[in-house]
């Protein structure tokens, strides 16, 4: 076989390089690259290297070239520096051929450090200035915000208008960083929104409270509260009139300041206020005279203004009550008053003789003028043993006499007396027996009930009685002639029998008594009943219990209620009730349609002067002027010109509800006892009938 000379050569060559014991991959050049090719380290930093090696698959042994002073290296390629700074050398060499190797260079520098960055003075005013200066080495520094590059112990000047936060960072040759803080606290500056009174002028012993409100610093109110808080209230009494400075510091010493004025008045005083005398007859005069400071004076009514220690004649027509009133500068204001006390005419005359004289009767007005009396007792309550009468007398007021009229058919006391629309005569109820031991004597009440005829002079007893035992209760006649009958007593003894809610309906045509339901809003006796203009009665107060002998306990009740007839007849209780529980008050009706309630007793059996006034179209009581005279258990009677006579143990008064006056009449005193009657005649004279007798008081007389 022939071989080209090409070919020949060609063997040769593979001869050659076979005997030399590379494997046939030496054939192909080798190549070893690192990644990366060079780094910058501080000192002990690790870097991660990785080789390729082109035409070989048998890897790369590493080493550090400058051995161990040069640092370390894995044999996966993970170089560590030395603690030295210097340039040194990672070989990564070809297990295949040993002789093939690449190195990377690697920049070893020492870590940079940040020593200290500090803000000087950490707190300023809004501009205010502020040092930065922060010390480091082995890199480069910079401040943010605003402020940029920076060498190490430079001082650089600031002037944030907020709080700041301002941060220096040091980045060494590696790029690694370092950084620290230092903040400029800028607070808000001292600022006083408001500072106020409650009331800038007062009188001596009154109060003021001051509320500061401010922010940006600490506050103190001078003089005295001192030190105080934003939003709080101070209260303060000052004893005169004082200037108050509020001022506000802010942390770096600077103020501001706000003040306030508080007037500080001399107290008003009413030293005294009198009339000299207090008490007039018609047509006579007296001087008031107010002592007082602080203010300017004023009398009403009628007077106007006055100076203290001046005297002012005045004639009123009626009881007055003069006010003196006392303003200062500040439109404060004090009272006080003083009534001048006008006598009413008015005179008391004999009349009769009564047959008997008595008390805790009726007295009833017949159609033709005449008087009715009927039952009661003889003699004082506290006589032992009382015989209960069942006698009665008519009384002539055109002749002044007393006629008997025959007797009752059982003898009545406590029972109510009623004028039918027929001109007969209602009897109801009451106890036929009475004694000074009340609290253990049996006072049967009784439910019978009897006619008086004036055309015969008889009684007859209706073959119907009432549906409950009463005394001490109503009787009232309605508009369609019925007789309204409500409450009382219906027990056997007086202090602990049962007090009735109960009310019935008599019908004069088929004398029969219906009960009525429901009853009324509250059990009473001894209460008031008046047949209203509106068709309506009103039943006020009373008592809601017995009184227990020789015990003071709560006694009168200050509820009333309103009775419609109407298709369905019913009780409901007034808007208001009387200012002050009472029984055994004395109650009219006015011209008007209003009602007068007067004296009584009230809680703890304490007897009343107090008067009040029921005004049909509220519904409502309210306190009306006064009586002289606390009453027990008087009675009233409704004179000529709107007046109203109130007779009670041992006092007589003529009032004026409308004109808001009351008076005693003069000398005219009756004996201290209850029970009596006064009776409003045609003449406009007013009969009293009592244990004394009878008398008639005149309103025109003086």
């Amino acid at each position: 076989m022939r071989i080209s000379v090409p070919l020949r050569i060609l063997a040769v060559l593979l001869g050659l390089l076979a005997g030399c014991g590379h494997s046939t991959n030496s054939f192909y050049h080798i190549a070893v690259s690192l990644n990366p090719a060079s780094a910058v380290l501080v000192e002990s930093a690790s870097q991660q290297f990785t080789a390729t090696v082109q035409n070989s698959t048998q890897g790369v042994t590493w080493s550090v070239q400058e051995g161990a002073a040069g640092g370390s290296v894995t044999a996966t390629g993970l170089y560590t520096a030395p603690a030295a700074a210097g340039t040194y050398h990672v070989l990564a060499t070809s297990n295949e051929n040993t002789g093939i190797a690449t190195a990377a260079a690697i920049q070893v520098v020492g870590q940079a450090t940040l020593d200290s960055f500090t803000a000087t003075p950490a707190q300023v005013t809004s501009g205010g200035p502020a040092v930065l200066q922060g010390t480091f080495e082995g890199g480069t520094g910079s401040i943010a915000p605003g402020v940029g590059a920076v060498v190490s112990g430079q001082q650089v000047t600031v002037n944030p208008t907020a709080t700041t936060t301002y941060t220096l960072t040091v980045t060494d040759a590696s790029g690694a960083t370092q950084t620290a803080s230092a903040t400029v606290t800028v607070p808000a500056p001292a600022l006083i929104q408001s500072f106020l009174a409650s009331n800038t002028a007062l009188t001596a012993g009154g109060s003021v409270t001051l509320t500061p409100t401010f922010s940006g610093g600490t506050g103190v109110v001078s003089p005295a509260p001192g030190a105080v808080t934003s939003g709080t209230g101070y209260p303060l009494t000052p004893t005169q009139s004082t200037t108050y400075e509020l001022t506000v510091t802010d942390p770096f010493g600077n103020q501001v300041t706000s003040s306030l004025r508080v007037t500080v008045n001399a107290a008003l005083q009413i030293t005294s206020f009198n009339a000299n005398p207090a008490t007039l007859f018609p047509g006579a005069s007296t001087s008031l005279q107010p002592i007082f400071a602080g203010g300017s004076g004023v009398i009403t009514p009628s007077v106007g203004t006055v100076t203290s220690g001046g005297t002012y004649p005045v004639s009123p027509a009626n009881t007055t009550n003069y006010t003196l009133t006392v303003t200062d500068a500040l439109g404060n204001q004090a009272n006080a008053t003083t009534q001048v006390l006008l006598r009413a005419h008015g005179s008391y005359a004999a009349t009769g003789p009564i047959g008997t004289p008595r008390k805790h009767h009726t007295a009833t007005l017949l159609q033709d003028g005449t008087v009715l009396l009927a039952g009661g007792i003889p003699v004082d309550d506290a006589t032992p043993s009382i015989t209960v009468l069942n006698e009665a007398e008519r009384y002539n007021p055109v002749t002044g006499a007393f006629t008997p009229v025959g007797t009752m058919t059982q003898a009545r006391t406590g029972h109510a007396a009623t004028l039918l629309a027929s001109g007969k005569a209602l009897i109801t109820g009451g106890n036929a027996a009475w004694s000074d031991t009340l609290d253990t004597t049996p006072l049967p009440a009784t439910a019978t009930a009897e006619l008086w005829d004036p055309a015969t002079g008889q009684f007859t007893t209706l073959a119907h009685p009432m549906s409950v035992a009463r005394r001490n209760h109503t009787a009232t006649l309605l508009g369609n002639g019925q007789v309204l009958i409500c409450g009382g007593l219906s027990g056997a003894v007086l202090n602990y029998g049962d007090i009735q809610a109960s009310a019935e309906l008599f019908d004069p045509t088929a004398l029969t008594f219906t009960p009525l339901s429901p009853a009324m809003t509250v059990a009473r006796q001894m209460h008031q009943a008046l047949a209203l203009q509106a068709g309506t009665v009103l039943l006020v107060g009373g008592t809601d219990y017995s009184m227990s002998s020789g015990t003071a306990t709560p006694y009168g009740i200050a509820n009333a209620d309103l009775f419609t007839l109407g298709a369905t007849p019913g009780f409901a209780a007034t808007a208001t009730s009387l200012g002050t529980g009472r029984g055994h008050a004395g109650a009219v009706e006015l011209a008007g349609g209003q009602v007068f309630v007067a004296g009584g007793l009230g809680p703890a059996n304490a007897w009343l002067g107090t008067t009040e006034l029921y005004t049909p179209g509220s519904f409502s009581f309210a306190l009306s002027t006064p009586m002289v005279t606390a009453m027990a258990s008087p009675v009233a009677a409704l004179l000529a010109g709107g007046q109203v006579l109130v007779i009670g143990e041992g006092d007589t008064e003529v009032c004026n509800p409308l004109a808001g006056t009351a008076a005693s009449v003069t000398g005219l005193g009756l004996p201290a006892q209850d029970g009596l009657t006064a009776t409003p005649l045609g003449t406009g004279k007013v009969l009293v009938v009592n244990l004394e007798g009878a008398t008639l008081f005149d309103p025109l007389n003086p």
